[in-house]
């Protein structure tokens, strides 16, 4: 984590710097993260820019990002806080992969590199399918991770106030049976400590070792999938004009259009695989680090670490203990990693 003594030096040297060349240089507006004329990288910035873009293609969502840099004192070049928007843009700029094209041309290397250039394409694909920017639903910890031990059905969170928080199953005419509550407070707790505790134990090890490739082969299939995304995004564009020129039938368009979508979501689908196995390979054997770290993680950080190692877990009904927890009462169903 950038300390802030470090982030207000870079952003006064950023600046100094911009103001010496912006007589000269023909940039317009200093991008974040290089000086003015592009020739050198401001590595305070730089250092914020790659992890904002790991932590985005972890998962973690824009929003959360910006709120950290926010309350890291990390602002824009203009001197404003950052926007959801903002961020959004600046990820897939192509100067950050070292790249420019002059009057519409085709993108030459001419920058020094902040992202190397996977990590690039992987940004624009993700913008590209509109999953990086869309806003989330508003959600709880533990969405769609906690299950009825009486029904099977899925735990909804319920808010009554910042004391009162719980995840109960609903009710029979919304698909539940009302026959388990648990208070939020004590099911994260619960499973935060199952969590830490799998991730050291002999099983994930063995299975992390054994199921998952280096990751110079995982970023191999990386780019396969990305550039089958990147060309089914293209195929939808011609499609579009296709249609538009009357050349096939809207039967034929939807037809065409199913079929793509079906591809783009299997292929999102895959990415998503990927990145989880990257969250087990960091994680696995690191419990007493991770325990640790999980008080100053970001919600969505703890997400992507709980559903890269847990399935769902199963709530049984109170029973006789008079109301009082029992973390028994929860059982893990780990995932097959």
């Amino acid at each position: 984590m950038l300390s802030e003594i470090d982030l207000v030096l870079g952003n006064i040297e950023a600046e100094r710097q911009a103001r010496r060349e912006a007589a000269t240089a023909n940039f317009g507006p200093r991008g974040f993260g290089h000086v003015h004329d592009r020739s050198r990288v401001v590595e305070v910035e730089a250092a914020a820019i790659r992890d904002a873009a790991h932590r985005v293609l972890d998962g973690e969502t824009l929003s959360s990002v910006v709120q950290d840099w926010n309350r890291q004192g990390l602002r824009s070049t203009t001197g404003g806080p950052w926007r959801v928007n903002a961020l959004s843009a600046l990820l897939i700029q192509p100067r950050l992969a070292g790249l420019h094209a002059d009057r519409g041309g085709p993108l030459v290397e001419r920058f020094p590199p902040i992202l190397d250039r996977a990590t690039h394409e992987r940004l624009v694909a993700l913008r590209s399918s509109r999953s990086m920017h869309r806003r989330p639903p508003r959600r709880s910890l533990l969405n769609g991770l906690l299950r009825c031990g009486r029904c099977g059905g899925s735990l909804h969170f319920l808010y009554r106030s910042e004391a009162n928080q719980y995840y109960r199953c609903p009710a029979p005419a919304a698909g539940g049976c009302s026959g388990v509550i648990v208070k939020a407070r004590f099911a994260e707790e619960t499973v935060r400590n199952a969590v830490v505790a799998r991730v050291d134990s002999a099983e994930f090890l063995e299975m992390a070792r054994g199921t998952f490739e280096p990751v110079q082969e995982v970023s191999v299939e990386i780019r396969g999938i990305i550039s089958e995304i990147h060309g089914d995004l293209d195929r939808l564009k011609e499609l579009a004009v296709l249609w538009g020129e009357r050349q096939i039938t809207r039967t034929e368009w939807q037809q065409a259009r199913s079929d793509i979508a079906r591809r783009l979501s299997s292929n999102e689908g895959r990415l998503r695989v990927v990145d989880s196995a990257k969250v087990v390979l960091s994680i696995a054997g690191t419990g007493d680090a991770l325990a640790q770290r999980w008080a100053t993680m970001t919600e969505d950080q703890r997400r992507s670490i709980i559903r890269a190692v847990l399935d769902h877990m199963v709530v049984e009904p109170v029973g006789g203990t008079g109301g009082k927890f029992r973390p028994e009462r929860m059982c893990p169903v780990w995932r097959a990693v």
